[in-house]
């Protein structure tokens, strides 16, 4: 992950290790931090101490007002092809990887910086050592940049597909873990062996988050299973085709822009009562008691 996408495995394991514990859960879900680059629930500038309009000169508000309104269409090729990726391969990912190796200089910390710096420098070069007759170091660097352009459009517009266009949980709502997993994920166009392909196996992304250790090929073979628990418990089983998740995940991005566009950024914070689910101690009728929901979840375990 060093070598060939310049970003910390370690942080990323960090990262993604809090968005398996509480999927769209507010303050919880590190991929719900996303401000002020995008916005995608009412509720997320309200929830979040990064940015304080109430000390900003108006110009600021404005300016954030029309980012937000156009949000969707600038989501793909400026928010990630550009900001993120900037922010995470020139930033966020160098200064961890070199913060945990000053803190504790070994072979795992001085590896991963080696790892990152090798992949802005030795990359590049294998181009202009190729084609050093017709291309400069530094032109060679560039085709770099537009390939991790372009790698993190893909990776993180299928990312968003799973989860963003899914209710949000408010940080005082608990919730069982395989309900984080199961209502707040989506899979896609299970059945299709190239949405599959493209995606590797996360569009199967509830058994993912079920198991998040097995391999991504078996998450198909897992997911008869889940399906059978989810109808035993009445447990609404989600799953769209590729296109339509496409369309509920800009949709989404629109509708939350169009929000704060029209409505600024003084609304109230999200309360416990837009759970999608309760947080009663008593299950209720349907519901699966902590018992249950540990023998359910060894008959789904595969050998």
């Amino acid at each position: 992950m060093g070598f060939g996408g310049g970003a910390s495995s370690t942080l990323w394991n960090s990262m993604h290790h809090k968005h398996h514990a509480a999927p769209q859960k507010i303050n919880y879900d590190i991929d719900l931090d996303t401000i002020p680059f995008v916005a995608f629930f009412e509720g997320a500038f309200e929830n979040s101490n990064r940015i304080n309009f109430s000390s900003t000169k108006k110009i600021v508000e404005k300016i954030a007002r029309v980012w937000m309104r156009i949000q969707a269409w600038v989501f793909l090729p400026i928010t990630n092809g550009i900001l993120v990726h900037f922010f995470w391969t020139y930033y966020l990912h160098p200064q961890r990887a070199i913060r945990n190796m000053q803190k504790q200089m070994n072979y795992w910390t001085i590896s991963e910086v080696g790892s990152i710096a090798a992949s802005h420098t030795i990359i590049p070069l294998l181009f202009y050592m190729k084609n050093a007759n017709d291309l400069g170091i530094i032109y060679c660097y560039i085709l770099l940049m537009i390939c991790n352009a372009f790698n993190f459009m893909y990776l993180f517009g299928h990312f968003s597909l799973s989860h963003t266009f899914t209710e949000v949980t408010p940080d005082n709502v608990t919730l069982k873990w395989f309900e984080y997993s199961i209502q707040h994920s989506v899979n896609i166009s299970t059945t299709s062996p190239l949405v599959s392909w493209i995606m590797g196996y996360l569009n199967f992304q509830i058994e993912h988050h079920l198991f998040p250790s097995m391999p991504q090929y078996k998450n198909a073979l897992a997911a008869k299973k889940v399906k059978e628990f989810c109808k035993k418990w009445s447990l609404a089983y989600n799953e769209v085709d590729y296109w339509t998740a496409w369309k509920k995940m800009f949709k989404n991005l629109d509708d939350t822009g169009k929000h704060y566009y029209t409505n600024g950024f003084n609304a109230d914070k999200p309360s416990s009562s837009s759970a999608v689910t309760n947080n009663n101690d008593e299950p209720e009728p349907n519901s699966v008691s902590e018992e249950d929901d540990e023998l359910e979840y060894d008959k789904l375990k595969l050998d």
